[in-house]
């Protein structure tokens, strides 16, 4: 992800907007739970993993829904 795509969905993770990104490593979407310097922490099935944001594309809302 560029850096001006990351500081969007940053910015809007922020301010209370849900926001899904697609790790394009291993296919999986999450919910962006927080940004760090170099990635993110999403909500994957209700697990909590980081990825970094060099393998991830933000998505639009899934039509499946995430277990909370």
């Amino acid at each position: 992800m560029r850096r001006e795509a990351y500081e969007k969905v940053c910015d809007a993770t922020r301010s209370g907007v849900t926001r899904f990104v697609e790790n394009r490593e291993n296919r999986e979407i999450g919910q962006i739970v927080s940004c760090r310097r170099d990635g993110f922490d999403v909500d994957v099935y209700g697990k909590q993993e980081f990825w970094p944001k060099e393998d991830c594309e933000e998505k639009k809302e899934p039509s499946f829904s995430i277990p909370k």
